[in-house]
Parts: structure tokens; sequence; C-alpha cells
């Protein structure tokens, strides 16, 4: 409590007590540490009883607090809790939000290592640029019951608290070396992209020139004009395109059908497949918008973003798919399963897996946008499944499609692989 390096007030030691038994202990503490020369000892009381007594004095021996943050917002107790300040100055300046109300914005589900410290990195950077002093406070450290920890775990060691020292050191997350030399020698990449929207044509072809590795263009559109406005972005200037294909289909499908379709007859040359598409949302276009990005950035979003990916599979064996945790917009959506894609999901194992079976699985690449090893889902580009597809008409659920973008991590398991989600950029 001597160090220099202790939170203090006015050169005093601070001492925070989660839950406190027993006031007379805290007072005798405070006593002890005037005799023993460590001088005036403050203790703050973290209490998360809702009907705390007002404190008579705020140092005066132990002052009661709320739990930070209130118990008055309304939080699932089944969420981690991890705070997301995504797009922190956007929501200030559309939203016209107090720095309170940033601050207890939103709590995310799902939390990894990796998340827990581009989220500290981030609430850190922006403490440090503040005039005033400010200290940040990371609410439970180790209420296992609730899921809320940094000690060690099971699951995932000491990486929380790994993270978390890195975040303060502003040090890298990952000091991976990329071995994929091979790659480069033959193209073993095929990215392929349907493309509908032509304002996205520009952002995607600029996504993918991020490709680190030789690699071949796959596109899928549905008319010879867009077909021609997306040749002019296809130039010189991708380094490291070997091959690029551009074919037209049927408006039917969306994004799923063309990318069977497409690649059903050349998917055998490649190990690795990284699938993305031009998503809209109609139903929320602001929603559709961020979500979008986030899938972008986190399969594409730069040469090491890509590079980490594929170390990933050049270093395990056993990773069948990589994709993005479920963008937290979307999450409570993505959830629920409906009677009739679940029938789909059930229809499609069938025709590749007959005498096989797995469980519900709840998590699949929300957006239908991944990287993934080719025989991890080979069996499905191998099946015709277009007269099961309908005419479009803007559905937003309940067909073919959606159970195949749900049925992927069947194939993956089935197929003896496992699966990897990542969280990279927000």
């Amino acid at each position: 409590m001597l160090s220099d390096n202790y939170i203090n007030i006015k050169n005093c030691p601070i001492l925070g007590i989660c839950q406190p038994i027993d006031q007379n202990f805290l007072l005798n503490l405070r006593m002890s540490a005037k005799e023993k020369g460590i001088g005036e000892l403050y203790l703050i009381e973290i209490n998360d009883n809702k009907n705390i007594s007002k404190s008579k004095g705020i140092f005066n021996g132990s002052s009661g607090f709320k739990e930070f943050p209130s118990k008055s917002l309304f939080i699932d107790d089944s969420l981690k809790n991890i705070y997301y300040y995504n797009y922190y100055y956007d929501l200030i300046k559309n939203n016209n939000l107090s720095e309170y109300e940033i601050y207890n914005l939103i709590v995310l589900e799902g939390s990894s290592p990796e998340k827990f410290y581009l989220l500290s990195k981030y609430i850190i950077n922006l403490v440090r640029n503040r005039k005033r002093n400010n200290f940040i406070l990371i609410n439970a450290f180790n209420k296992f019951g609730e899921s809320n920890f940094l000690e060690i775990s099971e699951k995932y060691g000491y990486s929380y608290l790994n993270s978390l020292s890195k975040a303060i050191l502003n040090l890298n997350f990952t000091s991976k070396k990329y071995y994929f030399n091979n790659l480069n020698n033959k193209s073993r990449i095929a990215l392929q992209s349907h493309i509908y929207y032509e304002y996205l044509i520009e952002e995607i072809i600029m996504k993918i020139n991020n490709m680190p590795v030789e690699y071949d263009l796959y596109i899928s559109t549905f008319s010879i004009e867009m077909k021609n406005k997306i040749s002019k972005y296809i130039n010189n200037s991708m380094t490291k395109l070997n091959y690029c294909q551009i074919d037209i289909f049927e408006n039917k499908g969306r994004d799923v059908l063309p990318f069977l379709n497409q690649l059903e007859n050349k998917i055998k040359k490649y190990k690795y497949i990284c699938h993305i598409h031009s998503k809209r949302s109609s139903a929320n276009p602001y929603i559709g918008f961020m979500w979008r990005r986030y899938l972008y950035n986190n399969l594409l979003g730069d040469s090491n973003v890509i590079s980490e990916i594929i170390s990933d599979f050049e270093n395990s064996n056993e990773i069948g798919m990589i994709f993005p945790e479920t963008y937290y917009l979307v999450y409570n959506e993505t959830k629920k399963l409906k009677k009739k894609t679940k029938k789909y999901i059930n229809f499609i194992l069938r025709k590749l897996f007959p005498k096989n079976y797995i469980g519900i699985l709840k998590t699949f690449p929300a957006g239908n946008m991944f990287w993934s090893r080719t025989e991890a889902i080979l069996q499905i580009f191998l099946y015709d499944f277009n007269k099961y597809f309908n005419e479009e008409n803007e559905q937003t659920n309940d067909t073919i499609m959606h159970g195949i973008e749900r049925v992927w991590l069947y194939l993956v398991k089935l197929n003896g692989f496992y699966y990897k989600t990542i969280f990279k950029i927000f």
C-alpha cells in the first residue's frame, strides 16, 4: 500500500471492500493502518444490496456506494459484465447521450479473452485521453457462479488476467508468427462473394484486396450490367489475385444458392474458402450496415486479421471453420430457431448424413460469412439442392437458405472438425 502506483487520495491508500460482513473489523483495520504508520486508510464499500442506507460521510469509516453498474439498470443476470463501447462517438453525436448513459449502455453476452482485451484497451485509451484523473472499475473479479471472473478458469486459464495486462501495457494481444509460404506456391484459397447491391462493390473489393497470400476470386451476381460494373474494379492493383471469375445467376436463394452453384465443380481444388456477400437489412438498414461492417472487418479487415485466420488453420488440422462472434445487436434474434427452419436443418442433414445425428446447435455463423476448410463442408456442394429453393420474395426466415445458414457447423462436426469464433475488430 506504500507503493507510489497504488490508487490513493491525498497520498493515502484506498482499500475496496466487496460485501463486508463485519464493520468493526474494517474500523479496526483503519486504526491499525494509522498505528503502523501507513496513514489514513479510506474504506470504500462496494455493496450489491439494492437498499443501501445513505452514508453520513464519504470517508468517515466505511461508506456505502451502489455496485457499478447500478442495479436500477435492467441487466439480465445471465449476461457477462463485459461492457461493449461500440461506436462511442457515433452514439454521442446521434443520440445526445450523456457520459453516464454511455458508460451504462449495454452488457454483452459471450465474453472471450480477446474480446475483453479489445474492450479494455478501448476503455483504457478513453480514460488516458481525458484531462482529469480517472480509474477503471472492473466489476466482479471472481464471481464464478455468475460467470463474471478474471481469475484462473478451466476454460481460459489465466487468459483474462493476461489480456488485461496486455491492454494496460498497450501490448499486442498475440505475437504469432505467420507461416503460410506454401500457400503462395499454388493458389489454395478460394474467396467467393455474392454481390447484389452496386453501392457495395467498391467496399467488398477493397476488403478482398487485403489478402496477404495468393487466391482465386469467384464473384456471383444477377445481371450482365452488374457483371460489367464489378469487372471495372478488378484490376492489376489486386496484387495477390491469381484468377478471377464472375458469373451471372438467377436472383434466387440470396447469396446461398449462387455460392453453392458457382463452386460445386471447383471446390475440391482448394484447401480453404472464404465466403462474404453484400449484406443489407431491409427491416433496419442501420443495424444491417453495422453488422455488415463488423463481419467484413473480422474476416477481411486487414492483412494481419487474415494472416492470423489462415495461420490458425495451418497450425491446427482440426479447425474446420472460423467465423466472427455473433454481432451484439442481432444476438437475441439469432437465438430464435423457427420450427420450419429446424425442419430444413434436419432435411439437409438427412440428405448428406443419413445415418448420423447430433443435437441442436444454437451457434452458427450469423450473417452467413465465414472462413472454412473445404473438407469440413464439402458434401453440401456435391448435392443438388436447387429445386428446394423458392423464388425470391424478401423472405426473412423459414426457407431452405436459412436452414443452410444454420447447418454449416453440423457439417463441420460430422466431418470430424471443430469451429472457432473470433472477435478481432469492433
